[in-house]
């Protein structure tokens, strides 16, 4: 993606996205409780209601004024990630009661996630793609229709200029599986812009520091608190931070057991716990002190009962104490920034989302060079292995059972590897289609036309390569045609058995799930090819596998093209009845097909093939798969 040079008018507010004029929400809780449903016996069954069981617990009264940064603090099982799916419409496997207003408007979890930003714990970006082009694509789809291309690429610039991402812009992301990239501060901060280009009002992040060092936790937050003052309201989740880092929050919340201890500005919160009688030590950090003030301690019965009973007596402290009352130690909202809250439109049209995605997905494929060349060496050498393995092919009978026997190994073997890594391909780029279309980038049917569009070249030009190698050196029918009808159905054996691996990824996400799936699907269909098995001695309750099977639709054409009306040289008197072993006619009738018609039999594939793609589409559709 280039940045165009086109000029914009920056005194234009109704095509401008300004950081200073920006739509910025105040958040309030009013009666807010989660609990989650949890049922009991080895299969849970669905219509069988289990205990209901409380993980929030009347959470009211609580709002956060616009363009402030708030922190979510709390030891493990404390609620904090519960609270911030819930506050950001992500909760809909939970049980949610109370009410959550935006600039005093109660809004609905639809509602939410069209107006707000959310960085999950962990990065789910395009490993290939640059810094500069993730933030690009992310623009052109999250930005709406009223900004001109070059408005969106200068939005990027401000940005990657907001974010200090400027001397990282043309790296690439990188993962943690051995391709290099940026750093992980930088990586938080990538994944901090992709939110931000949907001008959110209020941005949440979900432990943000985790996994990084000091400094660079501390710069993050530092970040957060910046984008703060430009008019976003900053909601985030963190687990024990430093103290300079604990500074910088205009107000915390310290959650326990699903119950709020505190709810107030940073700088009171000490006060506040010294009149209760916990005065923090000059020298200790104060989130480490408050978090091991609130936390159970189940070390034995004794000490975990006197922790109960500091935790209730701190629970009623808050209770009773002027800050769990409305407005008491916040700062008021604007009249400007109190405006009616009203969810904004972020998606671009169906077209223009299918080919950036397109666009997008071929750069993916091409810079993947361990994928890319994988499928490229291994279909050479593949073609190589089995070319010499069935190198030359005599005429003689010997030499007809070698070519039924190649035709069963190109059919089975070479689809298996495109199953393989077609999986390998979808099971990194499906998880951030997941937070990509949860976010609402863009539609699935989108993604699923994209992704068909993007990956059938590669199938034709590999399935090419294989056959133009392999055909001749086996010493196949020597025509153009004969060629050229292997081809084609190599082609398409291919493409169905990608489909059927895109179809494996999209129902079951993860490499092993997926391809757990394929391998048993291919194993069952495999058999039913016509080579290990007659398909005519199947006993009726398995008949039905051969015409399912794209193996044995694959096996039957290459065989047509072979033997159909092609007649090898006789050994014996032509009355002879051995003759008719070299007669490809009654070769064909030998092996009993099920069609010798060779356009039929590519038709089949096709329809197969279209199957599985129908299957993947509605699995990407209905199929919902929260990102992580």
């Amino acid at each position: 993606m280039t940045i165009l040079n086109e000029k914009s008018n920056f005194n234009d507010d109704s095509t401008r996205l300004s950081w200073t004029k920006t739509q910025s929400f105040e958040v309030e809780l009013r009666n807010l409780t989660v609990s989650c449903e949890i049922k009991s016996g080895l299969v849970p069954l669905p219509w069988v209601k289990g205990e209901k069981k409380e993980i929030l617990k009347q959470i009211d009264s609580l709002r956060v004024p616009a363009g402030s940064f708030l922190a979510i603090l709390g030891t493990s099982g404390s609620g904090k990630t519960t609270l911030l799916n819930t506050i950001s419409g992500r909760s809909e496997e939970l049980i949610v009661e109370g009410d959550i207003l935006f600039n005093g408007h109660k809004v609905f979890p639809e509602e939410i996630r069209k107006s707000v930003g959310y960085v999950l714990q962990s990065d789910q970006l395009l490993p290939t793609l640059t810094v500069r082009e993730t933030l690009q694509y992310a623009g052109l789809l999250r930005l709406p229709n009223t900004f001109t291309k070059a408005r969106k690429m200068e939005i990027v610039e401000e940005i990657i200029g907001e974010l200090a991402l400027r001397d990282c812009a043309n790296r690439q992301i990188g993962n943690s599986a051995g391709k290099r990239g940026i750093s992980g501060g930088e990586l938080r901060r990538v994944s901090i812009g992709v939110q931000m280009l949907s001008n959110p009002g209020v941005l949440y992040l979900d432990e943000p520091s985790s996994g990084l060092d000091s400094f660079t936790a501390h710069n993050l937050v530092e970040t957060l608190l910046s984008l703060s003052r430009l008019n976003k309201t900053v909601i985030c989740t963190i687990h024990q931070p430093r103290a300079d880092i604990f500074k910088l929050f205009d107000y915390v919340l310290l959650l326990s057991k699903g119950n709020v201890v505190y709810y107030g500005p940073t700088t009171g919160i000490v006060d506040h716990f010294a009149a209760l009688g916990y005065e923090c030590p000059y020298d200790v950090n104060p989130a480490d002190f408050f978090l091991d003030l609130i936390t159970i301690n189940s070390q034995n019965e004794k000490v975990e009962q006197e922790s109960t009973e500091r935790l209730g007596q701190l629970i009623e402290g808050y209770k009773e104490s002027l800050l769990s009352k409305p407005s008491i130690g916040l700062a008021s909202s604007s009249a400007e920034e109190m405006k009616r809250f009203v969810p904004e439109s972020r998606n671009t049209s169906f077209l223009y989302q299918v080919l950036l995605l397109i666009k997008r997905s071929f750069q993916h494929i091409i810079r993947d060079k361990s994928l890319f060349m994988a499928r490229l060496v291994e279909t050479i050498l593949m073609a190589l292995i089995t070319g010499g393995i069935f190198y030359n092919l005599e005429q003689d009978i010997g030499g007809i059972k070698s070519r039924i026997a190649a035709f069963y190994i190109v059919v089975i073997l070479q689809p298996y590897l495109i199953i393989i890594a077609t999986i390998l391909h979808y099971s990194e780029e499906l998880r951030v289609f997941d937070r990509e279309h949860y976010d609402g980038m863009y539609s699935s049917v989108a993604y699923w036309c994209a992704s068909k569009a993007s990956n059938l070249p590669f199938e034709i030009i590999t399935s090419f390569i294989f056959s133009s190698i392999f055909y001749w050196m086996a010493n196949l029918r020597p025509t153009l045609v004969a060629f050229l009808w292997f081809y084609l159905v190599l082609t398409l054996v291919q493409y169905a058995s990608a489909s059927m691996g895109h179809m494996s990824s999209s129902i079951i996400r993860g490499f092993a799930g997926a391809s757990l799936m394929a391998n048993l699907t291919m194993t069952f269909i495999g058999i039913s090819s016509g080579y290990l098995i007659n398909p005519a001695t199947f006993p009726f309750y398995l008949d039905w596998i051969s015409y399912v099977s794209m193996y044995a639709y694959a096996f039957s054409a290459l065989s047509a093209n072979e033997f159909l009306g092609n007649n090898y040289p006789c050994p014996y008197p032509p009355d002879d009845i051995q003759c008719a072993l070299y007669q490809g006619d009654q070769i064909l009738s030998r092996l009993e097909l099920r069609s010798n018609d060779i356009g039929f039999n590519c038709i089949i594939l096709l329809v197969i093939a279209t199957f599985f793609n129908t299957v993947s589409f509605l699995a990407l559709r209905f199929i919902k798969y929260k990102p992580k």
